[in-house]
Order: structure tokens, then sequence, then C-alpha cells
């Protein structure tokens, strides 16, 4: 009889320790404050400036050869006569 009584008592104990624990908890969100705008407001950030345009061809990039699509090469150099490209 003592043992069914200790028996008993274990689980029950066992029970009472196990019930808080067993499932999840349920979350509720913490609700946050709003955001207050900034006394000091970051100025907005500018636009990239546009590179420089290229106004001349450095001389080793004029005379490095290129391969061309049928297998011959050139260079930038074999081209003396001035043009001007229009965008």
């Amino acid at each position: 009889m003592i043992k069914l009584i200790l028996v008993l008592l274990l689980i029950a104990g066992s029970a009472l320790h196990v019930a808080p624990q067993s499932g999840r908890r349920g979350s509720t969100p913490i609700p946050t404050a709003p955001r207050q705008p900034s006394s000091n407001p970051e100025p907005e950030p500018r636009p990239a400036a546009l590179p420089a345009p290229l106004l001349f061809i450095p001389e080793r990039v004029r005379e490095r050869p290129i391969n061309a699509m049928d297998g011959s090469r050139f260079r930038l150099a074999d081209f003396e006569v001035k043009r001007e490209v229009h965008y």
C-alpha cells in the first residue's frame, strides 16, 4: 500500500512539473513605439556625377593588338583619322 502511494505521488509530482513546460507559450507581439522623425535629418543623397568624357586614348591602349572575329589582328593606332561620335 505504501509503495502504491509513493508511486502515485511520484506520478502526480511529475505531472505537476511537466504541465507548465508542455506546449508552446502563447506569444503576443511586443508593441513598439512609433518612430519619431529625427531633429537633424540626414541630407538626401546626391546623384552620382557623370564620368568625364574621354578626350584622348592613352598610347598603350592605342598600341595594344586586338583580335578580330576573322582571326586577324589590328591596333587602334591603325585608325589615325579623327572621328567624332555623337550621342
